[in-house]
């Protein structure tokens, strides 16, 4: 992997942290999430993003510490 597509997985990923963030603390809706998670994909042109997995309403964001985590609900 290039210097420039690292640079771009690692914004990608920020980007879309605090996206989740803003989505949970109902500060987004999840038609709005889902508008800037295209946006994201669209700007930081992830290689890995086809192996993330799509966003749900159903998605959880687990905060502690510093790490946020994205969790399923079954």
């Amino acid at each position: 992997m290039l210097q420039k597509q690292v640079i771009n997985e690692l914004d990608y990923h920020r980007a879309q942290r605090i996206t989740e963030m803003l989505y949970h603390m109902n500060l987004i809706t999840f038609e709005e999430y889902e508008k800037i998670t295209k946006q994201n994909r669209c700007t930081f042109s992830p290689i890995l993003v086809e192996l993330l997995p799509k966003p749900t309403k159903e998605t959880k964001l687990t905060v502690s510490d510093n790490n946020v985590e994205l969790r399923e609900t079954i």
